[in-house]
């Protein structure tokens, strides 16, 4: 009734997932602008029990960017496997 799953199929639907990836990154990266989120820290400011200090920037990630990266690493599992 159903066709048998080979080898050969499932790396044919692979390498098809791995190119559909590739063109979403690509997409990603063409529409994305320079929106970033930052990524704080908070330390304690004294002894245990104790409020915590002003939260500080460590850095700011641009999401359109590590959105292609996550792509690109997602069709390269595609076509490793």
């Amino acid at each position: 009734m159903s066709k048998e799953i080979t080898a050969q199929n499932l790396r044919k639907v692979n390498v098809l997932a791995g190119i559909l990836h590739l063109a979403q990154m690509a997409a990603v990266l063409a529409l994305s602008n320079d929106f970033a989120l930052p990524i704080t820290a908070t330390y304690m400011s004294g002894p245990p029990g104790s409020t915590f200090a002003e939260p500080i920037v460590l850095f700011n990630t641009p999401v359109g960017l590590t959105v292609a990266i996550f792509l690109g690493l997602s069709a390269l599992a595609h076509f490793i496997v």
